[in-house]
């Protein structure tokens, strides 16, 4: 049933402290994983391809291969959770990121690994929407906000771990796929400490998945924007960087300081979140996202410039999916939100589809001015949508 701004009965209620804890480590360790997968993996193939003489719009067509393995999957998801106990499922999805990962390396073919990102995609995508269910059943609304604001800095965590990764081993052989494999499978031990605290779902009461993005489309829509920036900055900007002042072994400098920046202002857009409006609040988060990007091309070349540009840009437009979480989590409850939370990770991947392919395909046309343009030009397209539904009586 979908809620108004006040939480009905909560769906965790009457968890111990020490369960409800459990409950917060295993969903995070769950969102860690997804980021760990991401920010290892867009890296490290964007420059093996690189190497390989590989084309930018191809780069993109691969790299969205994540986002197709989402569409197909996320909508399944409360389904399958309705048939399948959710501990299982999740154990399940981190082995197949394991096999997916390390068959990379196995197999250096850019068509191979087209169907690999479909698989480490699907994979991804399981845990994706399990987790966010999971995270909206175990936030109040007083502090809603602030949790998911955790949850999106576990995503920033994984993303930094990958980029330092390739920092440590260098971006050549075996070593980062390794190290990629044991983290992932570490992180299946909370799921399953937890796994009679997971969520489960009652396949029957399940409504219409275009019904629920109907009533949705502004969060939706944001959700769509955050996942194309990642898609395109994390494909992309190890290129760039490599195409100007940085080297391979220095570009993951650029990734780990965006990250660090979605670490370090989560917790303030969160508060932020709970105290204000949302809509405005990610209208005002995509606009900085724009200038963002139209500022990389002035700073590049100045360090004490760059970073801290770098760190301030990956805080706003990963605060868009904080935000977001916190619209949905706040207007739907029980089943509904199981449906939502599939259509947020939905619009995830279409962001990831779509995305790296415009940035590719931008940089074919317009050299490395195509980036920053492409991805200012996407959120001034969310602006002008989110001010019109503003603005439009309901």
């Amino acid at each position: 049933m979908t809620g108004t701004d006040h939480d009905t009965q909560h769906p965790l209620d009457g968890l111990s402290r020490s369960e409800h804890r459990l409950s917060l480590v295993a969903v995070i360790s769950c969102i860690g994983i997804a980021g760990i997968g991401f920010g290892l993996t867009f890296p490290l193939l964007g420059l093996a391809m690189e190497r390989m003489g590989i084309p930018e719009s191809l780069m993109g067509f691969n790299a969205a291969m994540f986002a197709v393995a989402t569409l197909t999957f996320a909508p399944l998801v409360p389904k399958l959770m309705g048939h399948i106990r959710t501990a299982p499922l999740l154990v399940l999805s981190i082995f197949v990121s394991i096999v997916s990962l390390l068959s990379f390396k196995a197999f250096e073919n850019i068509w191979i690994w087209f169907l690999l990102r479909y698989i480490l995609g699907a994979s991804l995508a399981v845990i994706f929407v399990i987790s966010e269910i999971w995270i909206n059943q175990l936030a109040g609304h007083q502090v809603r906000g602030r949790v998911l604001a955790l949850y999106a800095m576990a995503l920033a965590a994984g993303f930094a771990t990958g980029p330092v990764i390739l920092l440590i081993t260098g971006p050549r052989g075996w070593v980062p796929f390794i190290g990629g494999a044991v983290i992932l499978s570490l992180a299946a031990v909370p799921p399953l400490l937890a796994r009679h605290l997971a969520p489960q779902i009652d396949h029957t009461e399940l409504s219409s998945f275009w019904s629920m993005v109907r009533k949705a489309p502004t969060p939706l829509l944001a959700t769509i924007l955050f996942a194309a920036f990642e898609g395109g900055v994390f494909n992309f900007l190890p290129i760039y960087g490599v195409r100007t002042v940085f080297t391979e072994n220095t570009v993951p400098q650029l990734l780990v300081a965006l990250a660090l920046g979605s670490l370090g202002c989560q917790m303030l857009i969160g508060w932020l979140a709970d105290k204000g409006n949302k809509r405005h609040l990610m209208i005002a988060l995509a606009l900085l996202s724009g200038i963002g990007a139209l500022a990389l091309p002035l700073v590049i070349n100045h360090p004490l410039m760059l970073f801290p540009t770098l760190f301030l840009w990956g805080g706003v437009f990963e605060g868009l999916y904080t935000v977001a979480l916190s619209d949905v989590g706040a207007r739907f409850t029980g089943a509904d939100l199981a449906v939502v939370s599939a259509a947020m990770a939905t619009a995830f991947g279409i962001g990831e589809l779509f995305g790296p392919v415009i940035v590719g395909l931008a940089m074919d046309i317009w050299g490395l001015s195509g980036m920053p343009v492409s991805l200012a030009s996407m959120a001034a397209v969310y602006c002008c949508f989110a001010l019109y539904r503003s603005f439009k009586p309901h």
